[in-house]
């Protein structure tokens, strides 16, 4: 009689345990796919949302265009940001169904490059365009059939042609054209007090003063 008592006592014993221990293994199961899930999910979740951010930053641009007065021809800037607080700059005409590229150009903070409204020539065969470079603005003029000027070079700086032409004072804002050959400048004196204002020809790279 009491050997049937222990070894029901014994049987009861352990199936307790081997309860016990299903119990245990089914909580550390879980915990441990609880957490292996929740560490997929963040990757899942973080990893390409960054991955998307830097590819979004990467590719957004933006696009500016102005027309020709006949509207046969386009001039439009690309900007293209980067992370690095870098800029692309390029710039490119449309002319008769074809592209030219005139160039591409990456310049860091503070400066910049700008096609103003008024860029085109009376003519449609000439046009202006703006470069900050962060200390001083430049003004360079294109032909818009991409050939060259008389010295070779495909483009007019007109703040270099100033700097030869010895004035006493300082470019303060080339304002648009003023003829098929002339575009109108302004300018201040070393104090910033307004000056005369010149039309800066083109075609002989000379500069005539304005009356007041």
């Amino acid at each position: 009689m009491v050997t049937k008592v222990k070894t029901r006592v014994v049987l009861l014993m352990t199936a307790v345990v081997l309860v016990v221990v299903a119990l245990a293994d089914l909580r550390i199961g879980t915990s441990l796919n609880q957490f292996v899930w929740v560490t997929k999910k963040e990757a899942v979740s973080i990893q390409p949302d960054r991955t998307d951010a830097v590819v979004m930053a990467q590719s957004e641009e933006k696009i500016k265009e102005v027309r020709s007065g006949d509207g046969k021809a386009r001039l439009i800037r690309v900007v293209k940001e980067s992370t690095g607080g870098e800029v692309n700059y390029t710039l490119k005409v449309i002319s008769g169904g074809a592209e030219r590229e005139l160039f591409s150009k990456v310049v860091g903070p503070g400066a910049s490059i700008d096609i103003p409204f008024n860029s085109w020539s009376p003519d449609n065969k000439q046009f202006f365009l703006q470069e900050n470079d962060g200390q001083a603005m430049h003004y360079l003029v294109y032909r818009e059939d991409g050939g060259k000027y008389r010295d070779g070079q495909e483009y007019v700086n007109i703040n270099e042609d100033w700097v030869k032409s010895k004035n006493n004072y300082a470019i303060k804002e080339v304002t648009g054209w003023e003829g098929n050959d002339l575009l109108r400048v302004t300018t201040s004196d070393s104090g910033g007090v307004k000056g005369p204002s010149f039309w800066f020809v083109i075609s002989s790279r000379g500069f005539l003063r304005l009356r007041s």
